[in-house]
């Protein structure tokens, strides 16, 4: 299957201009003077010239990577050394990008770690435009181009596990789907399928033999088959177009294809010297699985609009397969004459190795990005390595005191879960919509959606409307056969028509019947019907009753009041916990450290200026485990309160009484349910009918102007003759018979209706 791959190429992300030397620039005079501005001029200009080269036109050439790497270097350097910031004291620079693949999709962040994962991820496309763009001549340009694929899979991969969790994890904003963990390791994977890919074409070239060729095939098709199921989910269905999907999953069956028929073909070669018979079934098997499967492929591809290089070599290689098939299978039938098994008979088509696989490999500048001598007048590089050690150990805590609160909020979820609160409570509340239970409160709200009572009252009138249209131009037909009857029309014509009129009579007369019993069944069911609302299902569902208590015990309610009390104070609790996150970030973004590192003395310590720093964070620290700490008083006083709530209501009793009454409001929805499908069968009924009399009544208006046309030209033939004049009937009859000849004679029997009665 001499088949040149189409190989995917990643489009590039867009973006809107910024100028660093704004940004940076204001920043820079605010904090350090316009002296150190002025200074600066140079390297703000190359800033804004290395991101105006990888953003407005990227020339996707050897030299662009080295801009990259130039960029993404840079973009280090500015994360450790300016806050960027949306508030007030950092740099205020926010970055705006599009979605790859939905480009009316944009993300708007004051956040470095944006930047840094849309140039990275547009360095993945840069090389990923570089692989196609190799020759693909010779054995050695498929290596060059598979090299290419694997460090756009390598850039990925580096997004997906370093860049994008280091955003997420500060950034209050939705996650883009085509810089989504799931999506960056498909595209990786693609990325990587495609490297395999040009080893397959490579292997190929360099002749290797049969075996290996079907395990590199069958991978392909394992890896594009997981690539379309991941491209079926529901996220990634509605962000990639059609096209995409079908791509991949065409691909994958045209290597599983080529799998089969290298297996078939290294078959033959290592069982042929020794069981002829075993190795052409075998073959033959395998060959026919291909042809099966390259036919699906190229139906896929009739069906979607591609790309019309692809659709050619899916055709010339199904046109492959097709004649070595039509070959075996006439030589079986003339010589060897032996069943062909079915592909479950067959031994399974092994996959690569792992150790056979390619590995991602790490790209040197990500890993440790290029030294940069940007602003050293401004910032000293030893003040920056101090601020990032610093920045490390407040990331640190704040992640420390963060997990805390989140456990903490996970554990009143948990405990209240348990308890079942504050569900439980709802019980004791007339007319509360969580008595309901689940299975009819969903039931009644599509009722509610659909229009409940009035939905029945408008479908049962258009019911009857429509009967009576169709009855109406019944009428009319049988009046146009009473006029055609009195023009000479064909006996047997009419009598065509009379059987089509009475059968269509008959079938309306039995749908006639069933509306009105479907009216009574309504009209009988009539409050019910009306009573299918949520709030009136609310009204009517059991509640707690209070227990009996002596006179001077009051714990069942004091229970109650606590468990109500315990909520509240959870609610509060939870508030001030929003606060205090609130509070963390923001001593955060006013903790300016490098003006303290830049003013200390000789001689003092980093790790002094460093506790001092953090000391501003103590009383918040202190609130928080504070606010745990109440928060699991109030969980254990609540359990305590719950116990008692439990042994004082009869829940037992309760639950009786909820499924009674969930059985009693499911009769009525199943009732409702029943008549809404009966008028439904009605609509479909008369429709169907409607289009039948129409054609007829159509056809009768035909034949009847034309008589009409006729007796205008020619009154004399359609006089009525004299009764007694034997010579005139002779002449009608002769006309009528030949007029029989000249009509169409319907003869057809009349179409079933069926209406369930």
């Amino acid at each position: 299957m001499p088949v040149q791959p189409l190989l995917l190429g990643l489009k590039f992300k867009r973006t809107e201009p910024i100028k660093y030397s704004e940004c940076l620039g204001q920043y820079i005079t605010q904090h350090y003077g316009e002296k150190a501005c002025r200074n600066s001029v140079d390297d703000l200009g190359e800033l804004d010239d290395l991101r105006r080269q990888l953003t407005e036109d990227i020339e996707v050439t050897e030299h662009t990577e080295e801009l990259f790497a130039q960029y993404y270097g840079n973009l280090c350097l500015i994360e450790r050394r300016f806050p960027v910031t949306q508030y007030e004291g950092g740099v205020n620079a926010c970055f705006v990008w599009a979605d790859a693949f939905q480009p009316e999709q944009v993300l708007e962040l004051h956040k470095i770690g944006l930047e840094k994962a849309a140039t990275l991820f547009n360095l993945a496309a840069y090389f990923s435009q570089m692989g196609i763009n190799c020759n693909k001549e010779t054995a050695n340009d498929f290596s060059l181009a598979g090299k290419y694929f694997m460090k756009a899979a390598s850039a990925l991969h580096f997004v997906r596990l370093t860049v994008m969790p280091s955003l997420m994890r500060t950034a209050n904003a939705i996650e883009p789907v085509d810089m989504s963990s799931i999506c960056l390791e498909m595209l990786e994977s693609i990325m990587v399928g495609q490297a395999i890919e040009c080893v397959f074409e490579k292997s190929v070239k360099s002749g290797a033999g049969h075996r290996p060729l079907a395990e590199i095939a069958q991978q392909l098709a394992v890896m594009y088959a997981d690539t379309y199921a991941v491209l079926c989910e529901k996220a990634m269905k509605k962000h990639f177009e059609r096209p995409w999907r079908y791509t991949f999953k065409i691909k994958g069956l045209y290597y599983e294809a080529a799998a089969c028929l290298h297996q078939a073909s290294h078959l033959k070669e290592k069982l042929g010297r020794d069981d002829i018979r075993s190795a052409i079934k075998s073959q033959i098997g395998y060959v026919q699985e291909s042809a099966n499967l390259i036919e699906e492929a190229m139906r896929l591809c009739s069906n979607v609009k591609y790309n019309a290089l692809m659709k050619a070599e899916i055709e010339s290689a199904r046109k492959e397969i097709c004649e070595t098939l039509s070959d075996l299978q006439t030589e079986n039938m003339s010589v060897s004459m032996v069943r062909v098994p079915p592909i479950e008979e067959l031994e399974q088509i092994q996959t690569l190795s792992p150790q056979a696989l390619p590995k991602i490999g790490a790209l040197e500048y990500l890993e440790k990005p290029l030294a940069s001598v940007r602003f050293n007048s401004i910032v000293p590089e030893e003040i920056t390595r101090d601020w990032s050690k610093y920045t490390d150990m407040l990331d640190r805590m704040l992640r420390d005191q963060t997990d805390l609160i989140d456990r903490s909020s996970d554990d009143a979820r948990v405990r209240l879960r348990e308890m079942e609160l504050p569900e439980r409570l709802h019980c004791l509340e007339k007319g509360n919509a969580s008595n309901v239970p689940d299975s009819i409160q969903v039931e009644l709200e599509s009722i509610e959606q659909s229009g409940g009572m009035e939905n029945i009252r408008c479908t049962s009138q258009q019911v009857l409307d429509m009967n009576l249209a169709v009855t109406a131009d019944l009428d009319d037909c049988r009046n146009m056969l009473r006029q055609l009857e009195a023009r000479g029309a064909s006996t047997e014509l009419l009598q065509s028509y009379h059987r089509k009129i009475d059968g269509y009579k008959e079938n309306l007369n039995v749908a006639s019947k069933t509306d009105s019993y479907t009216r009574e069944t309504i009209e009988k069911n009539r409050e019910d019907f009306e009573r299918l609302t949520l709030a009136k299902a609310a009204f009517e569902a059991p509640v707690l009753e209070s227990p009996m208590l002596l006179v001077d015990s009051t714990e069942p309610a004091e229970a109650v009041q606590a468990l109500r009390l315990g909520l509240d104070g959870l609610e509060a609790i939870a508030h001030q916990r929003n606060s205090l996150e609130d509070e963390l970030q923001k001593t955060k973004r006013s903790d300016d450290i490098v003006e303290s590192l830049m003013a200390m003395p000789s001689g003092s310590r980093q790790n002094d200026i460093f506790q001092d720093h953090l000391a501003q964070y103590s009383t918040i620290r202190e609130s928080i485990a504070k606010n745990i700490e109440k928060q699991k008083d109030i969980l254990d006083a609540m359990g305590h309160a719950n116990d008692v709530f439990i042994k004082s209501y009869d829940f037992v009793d309760w639950e009786r009484k909820r499924r009674a009454m969930a059985t009693r409001w499911k009769g009525r929805i199943e009732a409702y349910k029943n008549i809404i499908h009966s008028l439904q069968e009605g609509i479909e009924f008369y429709l169907t009918l409607s289009d039948a009399v129409g054609s007829m009544k159509h056809d009768l208006s035909s034949k009847l102007n034309n008589r009409n046309e006729r007796a205008v030209s020619s009154p004399a033939q359609y006089q009525q003759p004299a009764q007694g004049d034997p010579s005139h009937q002779f002449s009608s009859l002769l006309h009528l018979g030949n007029q029989a000849v000249e009509e169409e004679e319907y003869t057809g029997v009349n179409p079933l209706f069926s209406r369930r009665k």
